[in-house]
């Protein structure tokens, strides 16, 4: 399954954003959830805004 996420925000400014685990009591961590349980993840940030693209199972 390939999963890509797009909106108009500049994403987060962390370049490690998601390596670890965010050290708040209350969110901040879904990047880094995608990356203990898909195969690939993707940030890019262009004039568009953010995209988040995240590859979980394999392709047969």
């Amino acid at each position: 399954m390939v999963v890509s996420v797009h909106d108009a925000g500049e994403g987060p400014t962390d370049p490690f954003a998601g390596l670890l685990p965010a050290d708040r009591t209350t969110g901040g961590r879904g990047l880094w959830i995608a990356h203990q349980i898909c195969s690939q993840v993707t940030l890019h940030r262009d004039d568009t805004g953010f995209t988040a693209r995240l590859v979980a199972g394999r392709p047969w």
